[in-house]
């Protein structure tokens, strides 16, 4: 799975690189997750641009979503922020 920690401005950040080109996918609008349909599978990120070539490369059949959707999904799961305090 292309997810990487780089260092941008002295901050360490999480960027998820595209399984065709290496590239950083610099928004999730941009991105697809692929897997396999047949099982549960490592996600495989692309670029929308990428995908196409990246399921006509595999020997399986996949399934995709939007990687807008796979990060609401994820957000999803983690609990409410907690409510700061006025001052």
């Amino acid at each position: 799975m292309p997810i990487r920690i780089v260092v941008v401005d002295k901050a360490s950040v999480p960027v998820v690189l595209c399984e065709v080109c290496q590239q950083r996918i610099d928004s999730a609008k941009d991105g697809n997750v692929d897997w396999r349909a047949v099982d549960t599978s490592e996600p495989q990120f692309t670029h929308k641009g990428c995908s196409a070539a990246f399921r006509n490369g595999q020997s399986y059949v996949h399934k995709s979503m939007e990687l807008i959707a796979f990060v609401e999904g994820l957000a999803s799961l983690l609990p409410p922020a907690p409510k700061k305090e006025r001052q």
